[in-house]
């Protein structure tokens, strides 16, 4: 019982309530937004065609493997990590 009331008055003292969080977190798709609006604008800047680029045998070499290692190596991994934090949370 008095765990619960200390861990409360710490989280409430260093700021954790769910408002804050929301209030700091609240600009993150606009920030993703303005991101993408910038790299389009720094990519037409310089000329560079995307097409080209993914053209390239050494680009699709490189994007086949990180694919593969993906689906074969971290895919699993990210699914076990979920559903273990996802059970102890319930």
């Amino acid at each position: 019982m008095k765990y619960n009331i200390k861990m409360k008055e710490i989280s409430r003292r260093q700021g954790f309530t769910h408002q804050n969080f929301l209030k700091k977190n609240s600009g993150g798709f606009m920030q993703i937004v303005l991101l993408a609006i910038v790299i389009i604008a720094a990519l037409g800047y310089f000329n560079i065609d995307l097409r080209t680029v993914f053209e390239n045998p050494i680009v699709q070499k490189i994007w086949n493997i990180f694919v593969v290692g993906w689906t074969t190596y971290l895919q699993p991994f990210v699914i076990y990590l979920w559903t273990s934090f996802n059970g102890l949370t319930k």
